[in-house]
């Protein structure tokens, strides 16, 4: 059995093993050693996909929630390198991307779009039927079926011959649907709380964290070689952890001020837009990961 998977023993004992956090000494140990970080060129960073093909990262500047045509998305080599800042732009307020397949998969408030890696020449775009989704994270499972959370509709959508379809719809379990996951046959979003779903049928799985632990408001998803899902959280500035035996715990306790992050588990790099609200500070960082 994959790791994930014991997550389903937590959905039936979420009150109680679920909010046994880890031991002292482990939350207190260095877990992220930041290797380079850019911030000139960057306004409001919120997600980044990495394209193993190239080397290249592609970093979401969203500029505005809204239809302005100022949101665009940034280039570089993952080692902080020729770095782009707009290398795609007139977008409106773009969040979510994945690369898949020499194509980059972003949302863009109330459409996926679909533009080509290498020129940036948008190939696709399907809208929803809903007039306000609000669009949030983008993710792809193993069967290459794209997924798109929306905050504003509760509702999960599938991308199905040729239509942004709705998928999932719950107003309780996707309020304010925001980090969306598909790994193996389940489906996690974030929000204001941490659920999973069985990835074909849509079947609602349960928690993978009591509505009152300290994993609320999750924002991006993402996963270590180990199973366990690093996740970052709207009211708080640390990365958390959360293992497959159920334990959660600080990443460590760097002040990352993470949005939509992503791990690359075979080179243990993690790659985190970064905004700070109070200072306004907009940053895309790369951190070496300890999983250990």
């Amino acid at each position: 059995m994959k790791p994930v998977l014991f997550f389903i023993f937590l959905l039936v004992t979420a009150s109680t093993n679920i909010n046994a956090q880890d031991n002292l000494a482990s939350q207190q140990k260095q877990r992220l050693h930041e290797l380079w970080s850019i911030s000139n060129g960057l306004y409001e960073p919120e997600s980044v996909a990495y394209d193993p093909i190239s080397n290249k990262l592609f970093v979401t500047n969203v500029h505005g929630y809204s239809k302005n045509g100022l949101g665009y998305i940034s280039r570089l080599d993952a080692d902080g390198s020729n770095f782009e800042a707009n290398w795609l732009t007139g977008l409106n307020g773009p969040t979510g991307i994945i690369f898949h397949d020499g194509k980059l998969y972003f949302a863009d408030i109330d459409t996926l779009k679909v533009a080509d890696a290498t020129s940036g020449d948008i190939l696709a775009e399907y809208q929803t039927s809903d007039e306000n989704p609000g669009l949030n994270d983008v993710t792809i499972g193993p069967n290459e079926t794209i997924y798109v959370s929306a905050s504003n509709s509760a509702t999960i959508y599938k991308l199905i011959d040729g239509q942004l379809s709705v998928f999932i719809h719950d107003a309780r379990a996707l309020r304010n649907a925001n980090g969306l996951l598909a790994t193996n046959n389940i489906l996690i979003s974030g929000g204001d709380a941490l659920h999973a779903w069985q990835l074909e049928t849509g079947t609602h799985l349960g928690l993978l964290a009591a509505e009152n632990s300290e994993i609320n408001n999750i924002d991006g998803i993402t996963i270590n070689k180990n199973g366990a899902l690093i996740l970052s959280l709207l009211n708080d500035p640390r990365l958390w952890q959360l293992k497959p035996a159920g334990s959660y715990s600080p990443v460590d306790q760097q002040q990352v001020h993470g949005v939509d992050i992503t791990l690359h588990p075979a080179l243990n790099l993690l790659f985190a837009p970064r905004i700070n609200l109070k200072t306004k500070e907009y940053s895309i960082t790369a951190y070496m990961y300890d999983h250990h």
